[in-house]
Formats: structure tokens, sequence, C-alpha cells
């Protein structure tokens, strides 16, 4: 862990300056300036630590070398992006894992659950919504989505969702090249309110989404690379 490195070195730096109190001014200013210095470049080096950002060239080397559904996931709060395959699929819901196993659950290209991201989408009541988007139409719909808590409680968040269709959109990413319709779910319920947005490509299959995905994660983006 960097905190506890970080606190290592402080209390050592910190004992060596105690002793060298008892020698000269000259002394005992050179050793306050060197822990300066290795505190300050310690903390920097902690802060320069970037969130992991997946290339194009990685994306072609992945189309090219792994066989199966493959999208790119970015988790726009932490700015950190991976590439998740399909590892798994019962009915109409497929699911997608990162090397560290973090999965995501999608039925028709839309996310219903999560694990290893931390305040995890349990499971989601989507049919209504999914109904709405997949056939590019206007409406209201149900939505229901159940978070894990701090406290290793399930809790559940109701809203209700007015669909509508706005405009179109180029998607060419991967082996993914069409025209989608763009549809936006504003959603609202009584612990707050968010907005998703869908692109749904001629087959009605969510090849892009943006969804709110809980107060801990924030907004997921997922776009397919190969279906």
């Amino acid at each position: 862990m960097i905190i506890p490195r970080i606190s290592r070195v402080l209390l050592a730096l910190a004992a060596l300056i105690g002793l060298a109190s008892c020698g000269n001014d000259t002394a005992q200013e050179q050793r306050t300036e060197v822990f300066k210095q290795l505190v300050n470049g310690t903390v920097a080096r902690s802060r320069k630590t970037e969130p992991p950002q997946v290339t194009v060239a990685q994306i072609n080397q992945a189309l090219a070398t792994k066989a199966g559904p493959l999208a790119l996931v970015t988790v726009e709060s932490r700015k950190a992006s991976a590439l998740v395959i399909q590892i798994a699929q019962n009915g109409h819901y497929r699911t997608y894992a990162t090397e560290q196993r973090q999965t995501l659950t999608f039925r028709g290209g839309m996310i219903t659950s999560t694990r290893g991201l931390g305040g995890d989408l349990m499971s989601s009541e989507e049919n209504a919504l999914l109904s709405l988007v997949s056939r590019k139409s206007g409406g209201s719909a149900p939505y229901t989505m159940r978070f894990l808590t701090g406290e290793d409680v399930t809790a559940t968040s109701q809203y209700t969702c007015a669909v509508s269709r706005d405009g179109t959109a180029p998607v060419k990413l991967g082996a993914i090249n069409t025209v989608a319709q763009k549809m936006t779910a504003q959603c609202i319920g009584p612990d707050g309110s968010f907005s998703n947005t869908y692109l749904v490509d001629g087959a009605g299959d969510i090849v892009s989404t943006r969804q709110w995905l809980g107060t801990f994660t924030g907004y997921v983006a997922a776009q397919q690379l190969r279906k």
C-alpha cells in the first residue's frame, strides 16, 4: 500500500532528524533539507500514478488475438478503461470480464449487473426500459436497480425513466462500423436522478452505452468492439 510505505519513510527520516538535533546547526539544516526532498519526491511519485488507459494498438491486438465478443469499458469517475471479453452466457445475459476478473453482465448491450467494481449493481429489472430502447421507441418505463452498500446490504432503488429518440450517431471502433440511433433515458426516483444514453444499431442491439451504476461507481461507458 502507498500510504503505509510513505508513513514508514516519514517516521524513519523524522528519527534521523531527531538524532541530528544533538549535532551542529549546519548538519541539522542539511538533514532537514534531505528530509523535505525525500518526502516531496515520495509524495509526488505517489500522485503521478495514472489510471490505466486502453490504446488503439491494444484494441487491435486484442481483436487479432482474442476470439469472441469484446468490449471497451470506461469508469468515468476513475478515468480508467479496460478491455473486457465474454466469459459466459446465460440466455440473453452475457458476462464480460477484465483480466482482474471484474465483471459486467449485459443484456442486449445494456449493463444489468457488475461485480468487483465496488458498490456493485447486484441486479436490475430492465425489461420495460430495454424493450423501449431496443425498439427505438419513446415512452415511459419503470427501472429497478439493486446496489451493494458498504455494510454488505443490498439496497433497492426504483426509478421511472422517460425514453426519447435523440438523433443518430456514427459508431466506428474495432469491428463495429454503423450509424446508430441514439436513445436517451432520463430516470428519476426518490433518491435522485440520472441520464443514460444508448446507441442502438439496425438489429436493435445496443452497441455503445453510457449508464449510471450508482453513487460509488458513477457513470460507466461500454463500447462493443466485436459482437
